[in-house]
């Protein structure tokens, strides 16, 4: 088996059709992989979802109580492949994207992982902002070249460091980044993950609007707690901390006032995940600036 893939579902159906459809050959051949379901839904709405696929995807279908990094944990588990994916339920792959991937593995076998960028079904950038060249991922630059759903790792990778932690990502303490502390991780450990901007995973934008706002707090609240985690640089974190406000500015000139405030609202999300105390999942902080907060 070469691929498995992780997809942790909750609420949705549509997007997930279009996904498990993303894979069915032609549109992907010539690789070997699983499909593992982990379903969050309280009810059994997914039986529908993935009778068409029987006989024609090897679909194993789990089901858990919500949270992604949970989710995401017992399908790895349950995984067998040698590279592992963990795409999102409303995201798809284009066509012959894992010949491509599985490719680039082969020609470097020094690679421990390898992340591409997300577009919108128009071919613009969704999921942050990403970097136009390709290259290694850092601690630095990790926040412009990684989204979970854009990310393959080696399965030699994914026993040196272990699971997500389960205090980040959608339904936890803190509501994101669950992959930046996944890669920054295995970078500790030595690993070399290559960012290859010329592939690409297809995911909708997130709009910046206001009734949002809510969801940007979250978000920015798991960004600040994984700048906290891993001891990123005061000035580095001062600015990932303001980054958003760009955004509130621009929007502000351009009166969009939702807008403004989705952006605000992300970036105050950043600085109370940086400065305010809570769980860390064990990791020690040392005596410098941290002491301080």
């Amino acid at each position: 088996m070469r691929f498995s893939f992780v997809v942790a579902t909750q609420g949705r159906t549509k997007e997930l059709t279009c996904l498990l459809s993303s894979l069915l050959p032609p549109r992907q051949q010539g690789c070997s992989f699983e499909v593992i379901i982990v379903d969050q839904n309280e009810d059994n709405r997914l039986e529908e979802v993935l009778r068409p696929f029987a006989g024609e995807l090897p679909v194993i279908h789990l089901r858990t109580a919500p949270g992604l990094s949970g989710a995401r944990n017992l399908g790895l588990e349950t995984s067998v492949g040698e590279i592992l994916a963990f795409p999102d339920d409303d995201c798809w792959y284009p066509p012959q994207l894992l010949t491509k991937v599985e490719r680039l593995f082969d020609a470097h076998p020094d690679w421990d992982g390898l992340s591409i960028r997300s577009v919108d079904a128009d071919g613009k950038a969704s999921g942050g902002r990403w970097h136009t060249a390709s290259g290694w991922i850092t601690r630095t630059n990790v926040w412009f070249r990684c989204v979970s759903y854009g990310l393959f790792l080696r399965r030699a990778l994914v026993r040196r460091t272990g699971g997500f932690d389960p205090l980040l990502g959608l339904g936890a303490h803190w509501g994101s980044g669950e992959e930046l502390d996944y890669v920054l991780r295995s970078l500790r450990m030595g690993a070399r993950v290559w960012y290859e901007h010329g592939l690409f995973v297809v995911h909708p934008r997130r709009p910046a609007r206001g009734w949002l706002a809510g969801r940007a707090f979250r978000y920015g609240r798991g960004i600040g707690r994984v700048l906290r985690k891993h001891r990123l640089p005061l000035a580095f974190c001062a600015y990932m901390a303001v980054r958003p406000l760009a955004g509130t500015l621009a929007s502000v000139l351009h009166l969009r006032p939702g807008a403004a405030l989705y952006f605000s609202a992300g970036a105050v999300g950043r600085i109370v995940g940086l400065l305010r105390p809570g769980p860390l999942n064990g990791i020690e902080l040392p005596d410098h600036w941290w002491a301080a907060l």
